[in-house]
């Protein structure tokens, strides 16, 4: 019977040469390190206006964020939703759904500045507190 480790041994080896070769010569990849950082910092190139509002029915108070520019996919809007969610649940001591649906996505800050004044207004028409969040 053959003994096939040394090939397999040599296998191996020329593999990670291989890997290791190609990942020294490969230019530094656009991977975004930085999930921790500020918004602004790791936004997609501006494109549309997002801004995210939710009510709590059991202090009516109106959660509100600030007019940030974005993507406008679906992905960047969920994500914003989530960090948004996350931040008022803190403030209310308790977890709120983290979903899209609370934000809202305009092709300009004009027009989502002005569908933000618009949700606002309503909120107060409700009698609700306007608490402004900020930006994420």
């Amino acid at each position: 019977m053959k003994c096939l480790l040394p090939g397999r041994l040599g296998l191996m080896a020329g593999l990670v040469a291989i890997g290791l070769a190609s990942a020294a010569a490969a230019p530094d990849d656009p991977v975004d390190n930085q999930a921790d950082a500020p918004a602004s910092a790791t936004s997609a190139p501006p494109g549309r206006a997002l801004w995210c509002g939710v009510t709590d029915p059991f202090s009516n108070r109106y959660f509100v964020s600030d007019v940030a520019m974005g993507s406008g996919s679906a992905m960047h809007v969920s994500a914003y939703g989530s960090r948004f969610s996350r931040a008022v649940g803190r403030r209310l001591n308790k977890v709120l759904p983290s979903r899209a649906s609370i934000c809202r996505s305009a092709p300009d800050e004009h027009t989502a500045s002005a569908a933000r004044s618009a949700a606002i207004r309503a909120a107060r028409a409700a009698h609700d507190e306007i608490v402004v969040v900020g930006v994420f």
